[in-house]
């Protein structure tokens, strides 16, 4: 069925890459697929021109999007408006404050009008605070930008009416001062109504958290990197608690900060992470490593539980919502060494986490000019979140002087509220943007419960993850888990759950043979003198060789944002030297191969992009070829280099991304012949060119016929044993619109096609082609065209059913599961935008009804009225910040994807562009599930 797109509160899900230009014939009830306006691209050696595609297709983007415009929420009691308090989108060189104040009717009353929101009782029963009893001694920090005068008469109304002490430094009671950048407490700023807002909101939390806590306000200038000389100030003022409500994206520029700005040790510094969701990206200085970054939550009463609280990521859909995500530019702490890094290899955000959502906000009073009425107000934002933790610090007591505080929680993580519900966006992997157990991107390692998580621990262990394992069954392993401990001590190390046949030994090495074929989650432990613990937590996959293993789609490349290469476009017969084991989920070890999703955008002339193992020369094959400006995908299977990378070379200047959806496990060539469906990789080489007579006669292949290429014995293929090859199949210069369908030889051709392309058009796509029983495939052409096949891996025997082992390829088909134009699939009629097609793929076109893990399908789009691009996963779970395929209006485009499948054996299409579209999916084989 087709549905309007809804969003849902939990974890994305995974989803497999997507490919190149793919397309089916039009059942004979359907109308024929209209010709387009020729293009003209390149493969190896072939000179190509022509006009560029008339719009790029759209990439979708996970890296940094534009802030937030105020939303509209609906409570139960009606609908609520928030804004921010400050510039949404600060100027350059700038930074913007992270409050949200509420317009609705909950907002502005009068000041001799009790105040809505939550108020210091209610924050300190949720958060089992001793504010009455701690505090007392001590001074938090407040850095805002610009002046405001009524600081102090509007916080002494805010104490006043909570009847909490005054701060009049008289009577034991604790002191407020202001001061200007230079520490004085004169001149100070000019006033701004919105800045002066989050002042309110930061004295207003500091007072409920710590009642009895001095505070002093640092006033900058203006809101540029005078903040930052606002923050010197307080280190020169001897600060240990420094509370940081604002920040702009990461600049390159955060390491020199770090050090002149935040390099004291036995500080806390605490920023918040912006209001933006996951799609905003990261914000300094939240992602500094000497900061502690927080989050934001959504809290609720809930009478008859034991906490009286609920709480959950603050977020909805990527309008808003807590910041979060992996930097660009920060080194990844020593304590986050919990963190995979499959997850984020460099500094990940938050830590810890606090309410922030302005539709459960706190009440703030403020008066001055430029407001709409002067008095209570309800804000929001993790504007509320960085004061609240950095009092929460204050009342645990000062820091050990060479302490990161920072590093606090993560020894004492069970002292936490553990959020594990709720999203703030979309992405990959699932960890940057939704709540978990244990540490996750919005909330951190949870929300405070009492003060024992930020006060120094005795004892700091930190186990550091292995992150994902697989290895193959009936191999040898060895595997040293590290782990450090605060003050230095001998650690002991103990393991549950590892795979059968595998121990541990007392200095944390990992050796045996595994002897059972199963997916575990193996938890290692390591204590020292005192008893004191740390652990982590990581999978464990034991397959047979060959056999494949998906991935949350997980971006390892964009040279947009500088994500796994440097942030710009790579030059024209440049290339791009890409790790992928050890990222985004692939293992550190053991893989022969991962399946990466190739898309070029942006590119400056007509081109190829050829993907090979790091350290191989260069081959004379090609992945994906492309015009000036088009936006395309490919599905790549890519051999890994010995030193775990692969090289991606373009002949022409472009942008390039890669998703990594799974990858294959190694093996001796004995040990894939004897495991039916396996995969045997190779080093792609060409098999097929009939403009040089390579496999075939020399000459184009005329319109309406079909050659025979042998595949058994050649271009590295075994000469027996081998159901299908993995063929990267271009059609050059066909003389009109058409397609191209490749199957086995000796049998009737399906109505189906791999290669969809107009008149002059150069367009490659991955095949997984079944082979006839003499050895051969057959290649059809609708219209007159040049072929071209290069081989890049073969899959073992099929196996029966009896005979099928998990993650091993079953090939079927092709056979036709979805065709929107005919009703194919019980679906009917174009697709819209934010539209998603829902669609059976197990127990139909030759699909097991069960133990299915992913299916392999040629998808098309055809007859797309505007641009756009299409995002294939596994249904009921998120959509993720990928896609499957790339459009421009009037053009037909297809795609090879492998897509998960959801436990009731269903997956997901959504679109995301202008127009609509017909949708068409082909089914041509299908992954057997891992035991579990």
């Amino acid at each position: 069925m087709i549905t309007t797109r809804r969003v849902a509160v939990l974890l994305l899900a995974t989803v497999l890459p997507f490919v190149g230009l793919a397309v089916v014939p039009a059942a004979a009830t359907a109308p024929a697929v209209a010709a387009v306006p020729a293009v003209a691209a390149s493969v190896p050696e072939v000179a190509a021109s022509g006009p560029a595609v008339a719009a790029a297709a759209a990439v979708p983007n996970p890296a940094p999007a534009t802030r937030p415009v105020p939303a509209t929420e609906r409570m139960s009691d009606g609908p609520v408006d928030y804004t921010s308090n400050c510039p949404a989108e600060p100027a350059p060189g700038t930074y913007t404050c992270f409050s949200l104040r509420r317009t609705g009717n909950f907002a502005h009353l009068a000041a001799n009008v009790p105040p809505s929101g939550f108020g210091p009782a209610d924050l300190q029963s949720a958060y089992a605070l001793p504010s009455s009893s701690a505090g007392a001694g001590q001074v938090v920090y407040v850095i805002d930008a610009f002046g405001y005068p009524d600081a102090a008469a509007d916080l002494a109304h805010y104490r006043s009416t909570y009847q909490l002490p005054p701060l009049d430094c008289q009577g034991g009671h604790g002191c407020f001062k202001k001061l200007n950048q230079a520490g004085q407490t004169s001149p100070l700023p000019t006033y701004d109504a919105g800045w002066a807002g989050e002042t309110a909101l930061d004295l207003a939390m500091v007072s409920a958290i710590c009642p009895n806590c001095s505070i002093t306000l640092i006033e900058a200038m203006d809101n540029s990197n005078n903040l930052f000389t606002a923050v010197d100030r307080a280190n020169r003022l001897g600060a240990k608690f420094v509370s940081m409500s604002w920040g702009g994206p990461e600049t390159g520029q955060e390491g020199r900060f770090d050090s002149s700005y935040f390099g004291r040790t036995g500080v806390v510094y605490a920023a918040s992470s912006g209001d933006g969701g996951y799609q905003e990206g990261s914000n300094y200085p939240s992602t500094s490593g000497n900061a502690v970054a927080v989050g934001g939550t959504t809290l609720a009463m809930q009478a008859g539980t034991t906490r009286g609280w609920s709480e959950f990521t603050w977020g909805n859909d990527i309008a808003h919502g807590t910041g979060s995500g992996c930097s660009s530019d920060e080194t990844k702490p020593a304590w986050q060494a919990i963190i995979a890094a499959s997850v984020c290899t460099r500094r990940a955000g938050n830590d810890v986490a606090a309410v922030a959502d302005p539709n459960t906000g706190v009440a703030v009073y403020q008066t001055g000019l430029g407001l709409p009425t002067q008095g209570w107000s309800i804000v929001g934002g993790t504007s509320a979140s960085a004061p609240i933790i950095t009092s929460v610090y204050a009342l645990a007591g000062a820091p050990r002087s060479d302490d990161r505080p920072a590093s606090y929680p993560y020894a004492r993580s069970g002292s936490l509220n553990d959020i594990n519900q709720g999203i703030n966006g979309y992405c990959s992997p699932d960890l940057l943007c939704g709540a978990a157990t244990g540490w996750d991107g919005p909330t951190g390692l949870g929300t405070p419960d009492g003060v024992a998580a930020f006060a120094p621990p005795a004892q700091a262990i930190t186990v550091a993850n292995p992150d994902n394992q697989a290895s193959p069954v009936g191999v040898p392993v060895g595997l040293t888990v590290a782990a450090t401990d605060v003050p230095s001590r001998a650690l002991t190390f103990t393991a549950t759950n590892l795979p059968a046949g595998l121990s541990i030994s007392a200095a944390g090495v990992i050796s045996g043979t595994p002897t059972v074929l199963f997916a575990f989650v193996a938890t290692v432990t390591a204590t020292d003198s005192t008893g004191a613990t740390g652990s982590v937590v990581f999978p464990w996959t034991i397959a047979k060789a060959g056999t494949f293993l998906p991935l949350p789609s997980n971006r390892l490349l964009d040279t947009r944002y500088g994500v796994g290469a440097p942030k710009a476009a790579v030059a024209t017969k440049g290339a791009v030297v890409l790790q992928v084991l050890g990222r985004g989920g692939v293992p550190p070890s053991g893989v022969s191969s991962v399946v990466l999703n190739v898309t070029v955008t942006a590119p400056t002339a007509a081109g190829y992009v050829t993907v090979y193992p790091h350290g191989s020369a260069q081959p004379f094959t090609s992945n994906i070829s492309f015009v000036k400006g088009q936006t395309v995908p490919d599905l790549v299977i890519a051999p890994v280099g010995a030193d775990g990378k692969v090289t991606l070379f373009t002949s022409a200047g472009t942008h390039l991304i890669a998703d990594v959806s799974g990858f294959y496990l190694n093996g001796a060539a004995a040990a894939l012949a004897a495991v039916p469906g396996s995969f045997g990789p190779l080093a792609p080489r060409r098999i097929l060119d009939t403009r040089y007579g390579l496999g075939a006669p020399a000459g184009a292949v005329p319109a309406g016929q079909s050659i025979a290429l042998a595949v058994l014995g050649n271009g590295g293929v075994p000469a027996s044993g081998v159901s299908a090859v993995v063929l990267s199949v271009t059609v050059t210069a066909p003389t009109a619109a058409g397609y191209v369908t490749v199957y086995p030889n000796l049998v009737a051709r399906p109505a189906s096609s791999n290669v969809n392309f107009v008149k002059g058009q150069t367009v490659s796509n991955l095949v997984v082609a079944p082979i006839g029983a003499d050895g051969k495939v057959r290649l059809f052409a609708l219209a007159g065209a040049q072929l071209i096949a290069d081989v890049a891996g073969y899959f073992t025997t099929k196996p029966g059913p009896a005979a099928a082992s998990g993650g091993t390829l079953t090939t079927v088909g092709p056979a036709r599961l979805l065709d929107t134009r005919t009703n194919t699939g019980d679906n009917q009629g174009p697709v819209g935008n934010l539209q998603t097609v829902f669609l059976k793929v197990i127990g139909v076109g030759g699909v097991a009804p069960a133990g299915v893990t992913a299916v392999v399908l040629d998808v098309v789009v055809v007859g797309p009225t505007g641009a756009g691009y299409l995002t294939a996963y596994s249904a009921g779970s998120g959509q993720p910040a990928t896609s499957n395929l790339n459009y421009v209006a009037g053009r037909t485009v297809a795609n090879l994807v492998v897509v998960p499948v959801s436990p009731d054996g269903f997956i997901a299409l959504t679109v995301d562009g202008a127009g609509t579209v017909d949708l068409v999916a082909d089914v041509f084989g299908y992954y057997n599930a891992q035991p579990s």
